[in-house]
């Protein structure tokens, strides 16, 4: 990927602005002395900065809370100590008590990062009143600081909130909600329907701005990514038919897939870095690259591996073995967990969706259509089957082998937990203790880090 000279330019700004809000948790003020971006092209390459808007993902706490993976006792004892990793001891059994204080490298840290970015980025070009030959760029740059802003908070949403249920969001604790540049400003938690309302009136500014297709650069978003990330947020609300709307305008854009025949499922890294060249990422985005997560001591979940059939390529496309133990291999990032948007999450999207509604030819459609390039050539018969129930809950396992540490399992679970017919209990078993998270436990909802709560005076969430 080439990186421009203003790129280049704006990283020290962004480095300042990331340091600043890294002290405080966003309470204290960047330095005045940093030369803030004011051109189009500088803010542009702000929303290009890869270290804060494409690494470090604020999806951390959800791949270890989701029970996609277990570590053994011996890998757990030789964990190590100190406050950068006992909280990612402490959430892998789900305690009341995660942070103890002192952390950086937290997924609130990461998302408000973004939140700040985003909003200098809106800030420095509302005030720019572009010309002709600018206009395009300034729409593609407010396009990306709104997409991000909105990505930011839904990631956030999904570790820090409740499941959303329309009858009790505004009475529910959301995120604070900053729209401004200014991190010293007090901002209390808004409530969960204006959380998301925020989330959903950025997505469609943003959808109106931005370009069809995502370009060569896979970080910056498009319209179809915003559709991508429309269907997901409506699906956590509950809204079905407006998600099967948002997926199908996605993938009425493009609906390109790759077929597993065709890559070399033997190496390490089947599919290239940064999603470069792989048809089917629409935005890249990779999480923190967490102690906890990493294939030096995870194996994947046993009940997880036994449900690929022989024929499926996945198992292999996506698992290796290293020291006798199943390990995933990195995904659609080539080699850390790709936390990003992708066509093969739009497909299984829409097919929920339109199963939801008993429109069952067309979501068997799209689900046989994805399934197809993932077995072997000619050996994958399509489902025709006409219970709805079998085929929403085809496509729900579908998505936890499809989606496999993306980050999405533990929103999934979140949402589906308030259905009876889908609830789940994750398990997990240290020093022959069991540990168990019920369905609609408040330990679904991650506490905020300590400092956040002290210097910002937000309300804690229950444990």
């Amino acid at each position: 990927m080439k990186i421009n000279s203003i790129y280049l330019r704006t990283m020290a700004v962004a480095t300042s602005l990331a340091t600043a809000c890294n002290a405080g948790f966003l309470d204290v003020k960047p330095d005045r002395q940093v030369v803030v971006p004011e051109s189009v092209a500088d803010l542009l390459a702000l929303m290009d900065n890869l270290n804060l808007m494409a690494f470090r993902s604020p999806h951390g706490l959800g791949v270890i809370g989701a029970g996609e993976y277990y570590i053994t006792d011996l890998h757990y004892e030789s964990f190590s100590a100190g406050t950068e990793y006992n909280f990612q001891k402490n959430a892998y059994t789900w305690e009341a008590v995660i942070y103890e204080g002192g952390e950086q490298n937290t997924d609130w840290n990461d998302g408000y990062k973004r939140v700040l970015q985003s909003n200098v980025a809106i800030d420095g070009l509302k005030k720019i009143s572009p010309s002709k030959n600018e206009q395009r760029a300034w729409e593609t740059a407010m396009g990306a600081a709104l997409f991000h802003r909105a990505y930011a908070y839904y990631s956030l949403a999904q570790l820090y909130c409740a499941a959303y249920d329309p009858s009790t969001a505004a009475l529910v604790l959301g995120l604070p909600l900053r729209v401004e540049a200014d991190p010293t400003l007090k901002i209390k938690r808004a409530n969960l329907a204006d959380t998301y309302a925020l989330i959903c009136d950025d997505l469609e500014r943003a959808a109106d701005l931005l370009p069809d297709r995502a370009t060569a650069i896979k970080t910056r978003p498009s319209k179809q990514a915003a559709y991508a990330l429309f269907t997901r947020v409506m699906m956590q609300m509950g809204n079905y038919a407006k998600a099967r709307d948002y997926a199908l305008q996605c993938l009425g854009i493009g609906d390109e897939l790759i077929d597993f025949n065709e890559i070399d499922r033997s190496v390490n890294e089947p599919f290239p870095r940064w999603g470069i060249g792989n048809v089917e990422v629409l935005l890249y985005d990779n999480g923190a690259a967490l102690t906890m997560n990493s294939t030096n001591r995870t194996n994947m979940d046993t009940l997880l591996l036994k449900s690929y059939a022989p024929n499926d390529l996945r198992y292999e496309t996506y698992f290796r073995i290293r020291s006798g133990r199943t390990v995933f291999k990195g995904g659609y990032d080539g080699v850390n967990d790709f936390n990003g948007l992708a066509m093969d999450e739009v497909y299984l999207n829409a097919a929920e969706c339109l199963a939801r509604e008993n429109n069952l030819q067309q979501a068997l459609h799209y689900l046989n259509r994805l399934l197809t390039t993932r077995h072997e050539r000619g050996t994958f018969e399509p489902y025709e089957s006409l219970d709805q129930e079998e085929v929403l809950a085809l496509i729900i396992e579908e998505r936890k082998k499809e989606l496999v540490m993306r980050g999405t399992r533990w929103p999934d679970i979140k949402r589906l937990n308030k259905e009876d017919r889908f609830k789940t209990t994750l398990r997990r078993v240290v020093a022959g203790k069991e540990y168990l998270l019920e369905p609609n436990s408040p330990k679904w909802v991650w506490p905020i880090p300590l400092e956040a709560v002290s210097i910002g005076g937000y309300e804690q969430n229950p444990r």
